[in-house]
């Protein structure tokens, strides 16, 4: 099965000019608003991951990006999804999710889980991901774990 093919989405190499674009659309949109910033030794655990970035068409910004992270065997870890504010609601999200989805099956995954902040729960779940567990805590967030299988 060949990797899958979106016009806007491209693999974001670790510690590459593209990724530090990444990691600075990450930092605006799910760390200054709660008053975090990225910790080195957060930085320096991403190269073992998988970095997914949407380019806008026009003018090639970075509008969107995700991360994925091998748990174990059969099961992938999708997490850092951070879409431009203006950009949300315009299908980035979803186009990345998708995307994500289709190259883990190519990579041999039979699931996928992440933390969805209580806010983003509804967007996972049109996406065909499901809460399992009780809610939790991370970086005072309330959190849920959800799963989907591929």
């Amino acid at each position: 099965m060949s990797a899958p093919y979106h016009p806007n989405i491209e693999n974001l190499i670790y510690a590459t000019p593209a990724y530090v674009e990444a990691l600075h659309l990450r930092e605006k949109v799910l760390r200054i608003p709660i008053g975090k910033t990225f910790h080195p030794s957060e930085i320096e655990e991403e190269w073992r991951q998988y970095h997914f970035g949407y380019r806008e068409s026009l003018s090639a910004d970075l509008v969107g990006v995700c991360a994925l992270k091998a748990v174990d065997a059969p099961c992938i870890q999708l997490r850092q999804m951070a879409v431009e504010e203006r950009w949300r609601g315009r299908g980035v999200g979803s186009a990345l999710v998708l995307y994500c989805i289709k190259w883990a099956k190519t990579m041999g995954f039979r699931c996928m889980r992440l933390d969805a902040r209580h806010h983003a729960v509804t967007f996972y779940a049109k996406l065909g991901f499901e809460i399992e567990g009780s809610p939790f805590e991370h970086l005072g967030i309330t959190h849920y774990a959800m799963y989907r299988n591929l």
